[in-house]
Order: structure tokens, then C-alpha cells, then sequence
């Protein structure tokens, strides 16, 4: 069957969803008797200079992910942000850069809000580090540690470059006021996997029982030069020599990899895939070919609605319910207890 819409507030015609007072799209309440858990999010992020964001502010979310445009739920979601590259492009960026329109309403009431509306009890947020930006882990901190509700319900993963320096003392510092992962993001920070710097990073880790995501694959708007930051092999070597720390592949191999994320899945018994991105197709073959008990639900909020990323676990789900409260739920508490 074909998922095709002109806007996001179209997935409300989708047979799991409806729209609330406010006309923001909520899952029927009659569809899962359980709470969602979500591998994958964010929040705003700053630059070396100047203010700290207010990770407070409520407002109207503004996506990087186009309001309107044509949505075809069977394809990978970069694919939606335009039929020419140089859109997709466009839009990427100007999400990443544009604090005012866009990272400023990305937001702890605004993402609590939206698990509110589709029955999403956790969230782990994953920090962002890239050239030119800010490390904000600090500030995502210390903002989740002002509300009760927001500490209990937003799990951060840190993030660093492998030159960061002092690498120890940074995840010793943030583990304190409650980290509990690293998300490490080779193509943002042009380091292959299996640098020297990566590993010193995953040597932390194992001594502090911390999972790391890893963001994996390239994505169909990233230019093609990015691709000897995410080779496969590199990641294999890195999951092959770390044996007791946990991996978990963002975007389960991205738009370029998933087939080989599959086979690294079922050589690794300490890896996990992650569905951000992936259309209802590639979710079904992690389903059918990959240990179920290690796949996550993850939307990578704000870069895609939660409704998008959702919809397309609940497609791939449709003929069986126990592998999707396994993907929604069961797996991600038996990973974070």
C-alpha cells in the first residue's frame, strides 16, 4: 500500500492517528496499551558564542523537515525534503544554523509535549558536537535537571569529538549530573570510527557501563565525499574490540548501509539498530533477518516529526503486535532498565 501526503498534518488521515483540540496529531488512544519509548531525539543546540538557549521556551515546533511537501511514507525520510538534492540540502542546513526559526523551538516543553501526544514515556536525548557549534551537553544538563518530570522522562547521551580534550574528565563530569551514553557523530565531526581518539572514548565507556550510539550510513542529502567517515568496516573493527560496551546504530545503517548494518547486527551480539529514517521496507527486513530483541524505535525529533518516524514502525508492525511492543517498548527497557 501506498503512503502518500502533502503535509505532516495530513498523517492525521493515517488509521493510528487523529487530531486534538489544538490540531496537533495524537495517537488514538485504543491502539497500544503500553508506553513508547524513543532511542533517538534532540534539543536545541547553540554556538560558541553568544547566550545559551533557553531549552525552556514553549512555542510552535518548526521542523527541519518541511511542514509541506510530498511525504511518501515508503522511502527513507531525507527523500521527502525535496525532488533535487541542492533542496534537500537547502533545508538541512538552513535547519542546523538558523537558531531563530529553527533550534530555538526545539525545546524541553515542546518535546514533552509531543511524547505527550503519542503515548512516548522516554525519550534518550542525543547532544550534538560539530565544528562551529557548540558542545551543548552541558546545557541540555543542567536545563533537564531544573524539572523532576524532565529528568525522569529525558535520558541524555553526551556528545564528543575524539580530539576533545580531556576526553575522562568531560564524561566523568557529565555522568555526575546524569549522563548516561555518548552519541559519537563521525560525519558531523570527520573522524573515522576506528581513530584513535574513538577508541580512548569507547575505553570510558566500559569503565562507566556507558552505551554509545553511533550515528551510521549516509544519507541520500549528504555529499558523497562524507562516505569514508561511515565505512562499515570501521564500525565492525571498533564493535569486534569492545565486546562488553553496547553499540547502538543510529539510523540502523542510514539510507546507504542498512543491508550491512543487518549483517554487523548478527555478527555482534553487543549492537543494536535504531529506525530513524527508514521506511516501513528496511524496518521489515531488521524484523525478518536481525535478533528482534535488538531493535529500537527511534524518531530523531526534531529532524522528523515523531508522528513520521512512528508511522513507519506501526506499518512495518501492522501483522504483529508482539514485535512491535518489542521495537516501541520492551527493548529499550531491557537496555536502560
Amino acid at each position: 500500500m501506498r503512503y502518500i501526503f502533502n503535509s505532516i498534518k495530513d498523517l492525521s488521515n493515517l488509521p493510528f492517528y487523529s487530531l486534538n483540540k489544538k490540531k496537533e496529531i495524537i495517537l488514538k488512544s485504543n491502539l497500544i496499551d503500553y508506553k513508547i519509548f524513543d532511542a533517538h531525539t534532540h534539543l536545541g543546540w547553540n554556538y560558541p558564542v553568544g547566550k545559551r538557549m533557553n531549552l525552556w521556551n514553549k512555542s510552535k515546533v518548526n521542523y527541519c523537515y518541511p511542514s509541506k511537501t510530498n511525504i511518501d511514507l515508503n522511502r527513507h525520510g531525507a527523500l521527502d525534503f525535496g525532488n533535487k538534492l541542492n533542496n534537500k540540502e537547502k533545508e538541512i542546513i538552513e535547519g542546523i544554523i538558523n537558531l531563530k526559526k529553527y533550534s530555538i523551538t526545539y525545546t524541553i516543553p515542546n518535546i514533552l509535549n509531543e511524547m505527550d501526544n503519542l503515548n512516548v514515556d522516554k525519550s534518550i536525548i542525543l547532544c550534538l558536537k560539530a565544528p562551529l557549534m557548540a558542545n551543548n551537553t552541558i546545557n541540555v544538563l543542567n536545563s533537564i535537571l531544573k524539572s523532576k518530570e524532565a529528568k525522569k522522562r529525558l535520558l541524555v547521551f553526551g556528545s564528543l569529538n575524539t580530539r576533545s580534550i580531556p576526553k575522562k574528565q568531560k564524561i566523568v563530569q557529565w555522568s555526575k549530573k546524569g549522563m548516561v551514553g555518548l552519541k559519537l557523530h563521525p560525519l558531523f565531526n570527520f573522524f573515522k570510527p576506528n581513530a584513535k581518539g574513538c577508541y580512548r572514548i569507547c575505553e570510558q565507556a566500559e569503565l562507566r557501563n556507558l552505551p554509545i550510539l553511533f550515528h551510521t550510513g549516509l544519507s541520500p542529502a549528504a555529499p558523497k565525499y562524507l562516505k569514508k567517515f561511515v565505512d562499515i568496516k570501521d564500525f565492525e573493527q571498533l564493535f569486534k574490540d569492545f565486546p562488553k560496551v553496547t553499540f547502538i546504530m543510529g539510523h540502523g545503517g542510514g539510507f546507504s548501509d542498512w543491508e550491512k548494518a543487518i549483517a554487523i547486527c548478527n555478527k555482534y551480539s553487543n549492537t543494536y539498530l535504531e529506525t530513524s529514517g527508514q521506511p516501513p521496507k528496511v524496518i521489515g527486513e531488521y524484523i525478518k533477518r536481525c535478533d528482534n530483541n535488538r531493535i529500537l524505535y527511534g524518531s530523531d525529533w526534531p529532524f522528523y516529526p515523531m508522528a513520521l518516524s512512528l508511522a513507519k514502525v506501526l506499518i512495518a508492525t501492522e501483522n504483529n503486535k508482539n514485535i512491535r511492543k518489542k521495537i516501541l517498548a520492551t527493548n529499550f527497557l531491557k537496555l536502560y532498565g
